[in-house]
């Protein structure tokens, strides 16, 4: 989940009366209590019937690059309570959470069950479902406020220099950061580890610039998707963990 924290206003957030307020995403409380609000495990379990697990970052422990330190936030909707009083939302606002209708599997229905996490803690969300096309050109318009999408790469480094690191097209850094999230203690440890070539080295400098993503909230991962297999008898499929297919995984049982 993708949040706007950037702009003082954001267009799909308002107090529960409906008139502007300054944009309580700007808050890493408000967004560490959105984060808290979600069951990831009912998700996991109940929408995606087993077929995707936990997130805590960009991609799955499985990837080499990954921090080996991050857990999933667990599921504490009285602490995301608490944290929306403190931040000065005792009774919450109202926010918009867009999402694809036509892209990934259930993506309208993990949007519902989101907004329906985010209200039992406190906001007035709703949720407005996009078709793929249109979706992604208002994202990358900064249009939205809110949104749930997913993004793809077999290369820990790729998700904080595209996602989290600021906007900047003529360096490379941040192509896919459509919210225009910016931190530059976090925009640093990236370019450290991007510059680092030293594998070892590296790795640790990484660790340290997705840590430092995650714990200001740059987004919400949710989960990661799996992908099921079927083949017929006397063949055997095994699965990649970056989710390309090719016959190379095929081999007689």
């Amino acid at each position: 989940i993708a949040l706007d924290s950037a702009r003082d206003e954001s267009p799909f957030v308002a107090g529960r009366d409906g008139q502007p307020v300054p944009n309580p995403l700007r808050d890493l409380r408000v967004r560490q209590a959105l984060s808290m609000a979600i069951d990831r495990d009912a998700i996991v379990n109940r929408l995606m019937e087993g077929s995707a697990a936990p997130a805590s970052q960009f991609l799955p422990n499985t990837i080499a690059g990954t921090s080996p330190n991050l857990r999933p936030t667990p599921y504490d909707p009285a602490r995301a309570r608490a944290l929306l009083a403190e931040a000065g939302y005792p009774q919450g606002f109202r926010l918009t959470l867009h999402a694809t209708t036509d892209r990934y599997p259930k993506d309208a229905q993990i949007a519902q069950a989101v907004a329906q996490m985010w209200t039992r803690a406190g906001l007035q969300a709703s949720v407005a479902g996009v078709a793929g096309q249109v979706f992604f050109a208002e994202a990358s318009r900064q249009g939205y406020s809110a949104f749930i999408a997913q993004y793809g790469t077999n290369e820990a480094g790729e998700g904080p220099r595209a996602v989290v690191h600021s906007f900047e097209a003529g360096r490379g850094y941040g192509a896919a950061n459509r919210t225009r999230y910016s931190n530059p203690k976090v925009d640093a440890l990236i370019q450290a580890a991007m510059a680092e070539i030293e594998p070892e080295a590296r790795r640790a400098k990484l660790y340290a610039a997705i840590e430092a993503g995650m714990e200001d909230v740059a987004i919400i991962p949710v989960f990661h998707p799996a992908w099921d297999y079927a083949a017929k008898r006397g063949l055997d499929i095994t699965p990649r963990p970056e989710r390309r297919f090719n016959a190379m995984m095929i081999r007689p049982e």
